[in-house]
C-alpha cells in the first residue's frame, strides 16, 4: 500500500502539481516575507476562506437553503409522528427526508469537488516554499543523493559559477552506514514502534493519539554525498552525472539562494520511483532546516499540521460568517 502511494506520488502527482508551482510563486510567494509560520497561517486562512467563497457563489444556494428548511420541517413532523405513535407517517416522512438529503448532498458536493485540485496544489506548494528555511549566501548545505540498490561507481556534481563544492565534487555511490548516534536512534525508534504495536488493539481505536504510532526507521540504501556553498544569491542549477547500465545519466536540480525571505530549495526532489535496471538516482535531498519545530500546536506534523488546523478552523468559521448553505 505504501509503495503504491509512493509510486503515485513520485510518478504522477508530484510532476503534475509541480507544473503549477511557477504560477503559485507569482501570486503567493510574497507570503514568504511573513516567515514560515506566518506564511503557512495566511495560506491556511486563504484556503478556508476561498473554498467557502467558491461554494457560496458556485453552488445553488437557493436550492440548498430550501432543502435545509424542508429537512428542519421534516424533523418536527417525524418527532410529532413518533410521539403520536403514527408509524406510517414516520415512514413516509423519513423517506421524503432521505430524498431531500440526497439532493442536498449532491448539490453541495458538485461544486466542492472543483476545489479539491486547487487545494492539493496550494498545500503541496506551501510545504515546498514555506515548510523550509531559505538558503543564504555562504551557508553550507549538505546534499544527499539516494540511488536504487543496483547503482555502483561514482557520481559527479558539476557546480555552476557562484557555487562552490566544499568537499570533493565526485562522490562514491555506496551503502550508507549509520554512525553510533544514528544507530542508537534507530534502535530506540525500533523499541518504541515494537511497544506501540504490541499495545495496539481494537480498543485503542477510540484514542486518536495512538492512530499514528511510531514506525521503525527504514534502513538507508545506496547514497552519494556533497556539501555546497553559494557565494552569491540567485537560482543556480546543479548538474549531477552518474553511471548506469545504459551509459551516463544526468539530472539538473535548481538551487535557489536568497539574501532575505524567499524561496528555499526543493528539500526533497523526487526523480523516479524505480527503473528496469535499478541503478538510477531516486531522490536528491537538501539538508535544510524546517521553518517550524515539531510541536503540539501543529499536531506534530510541522507545516502540514498547522496548515490543516488553520484551514479547517477558518473554513468552519467563514462558512457561518458568509452564511453558506
Amino acid at each position: 500500500m505504501i509503495d503504491t502511494f509512493n509510486w503515485l506520488l513520485i510518478e504522477w502527482l508530484n510532476p503534475i502539481v509541480a507544473w503549477f508551482y511557477p504560477f503559485c510563486d507569482w501570486i503567493l510567494l510574497w507570503t514568504a516575507k511573513l516567515g514560515g509560520i506566518g506564511g503557512i497561517v495566511l495560506i491556511g486562512v486563504l484556503t478556508g476562506l476561498g473554498v467557502n467563497i467558491f461554494q457560496k457563489f458556485c453552488s445553488d444556494q437557493r436550492l440548498l437553503g430550501k432543502c435545509k428548511a424542508d429537512l428542519d420541517k421534516l424533523k418536527v413532523v417525524i418527532k410529532e409522528a413518533k410521539k403520536a405513535g403514527d408509524q406510517d407517517r414516520v415512514t413516509r416522512a423519513m423517506n421524503v427526508s432521505k430524498r431531500v438529503s440526497s439532493k442536498s448532498v449532491w448539490a453541495s458536493i458538485k461544486p466542492a469537488l472543483w476545489t479539491v485540485p486547487p487545494v492539493v496544489v496550494i498545500a503541496m506548494w506551501a510545504g515546498s516554499r514555506l515548510g523550509f528555511e531559505p538558503v543564504k549566501p555562504n551557508q553550507e548545505v549538505h546534499l544527499i543523493a539516494c540511488f536504487e540498490n543496483e547503482a555502483r561507481g561514482h557520481a559527479a556534481l558539476i557546480a555552476p559559477e557562484g557555487v562552490e563544492v566544499v568537499d570533493a565534487p565526485v562522490s562514491p555511490i555506496e551503502k550508507y552506514a549509520d554512525n553510533e548516534k544514528e544507530k542508537k536512534e534507530r534502535e530506540e525508534q525500533q523499541a518504541r514502534a515494537t511497544a506501540a504495536n504490541n499495545s495496539r488493539g481494537i480498543f485503542s481505536l477510540w484514542k486518536p493519539w495512538t492512530w499514528f504510532n511510531p514506525q521503525p526507521l527504514p534502513e538507508r540504501g545506496m547514497e552519494a554525498h556533497w556539501t555546497v556553498r553559494a557565494t552569491r544569491p540567485g537560482i543556480h542549477q546543479l548538474v549531477f552525472r552518474y553511471p548506469t547500465e545504459g551509459g551516463f545519466a544526468t539530472e539538473r536540480i535548481e538551487f535557489p539562494v536568497t539574501e532575505g525571505p524567499g524561496r528555499p530549495p526543493e528539500a526533497f526532489n523526487l526523480l523516479v520511483f524505480d527503473t528496469p535496471t535499478l541503478d538510477h538516482m531516486q531522490t536528491l535531498q537538501f539538508c535544510i532546516p524546517e521553518s517550524m519545530p515539531v510541536a503540539w500546536w501543529n499536531l506534530w506534523f510541522t507545516w502540514m499540521g498547522l496548515y490543516c488546523l488553520v484551514a479547517i478552523a477558518c473554513g468552519v468559521g467563514s462558512r457561518y460568517l458568509l452564511r453558506v448553505n
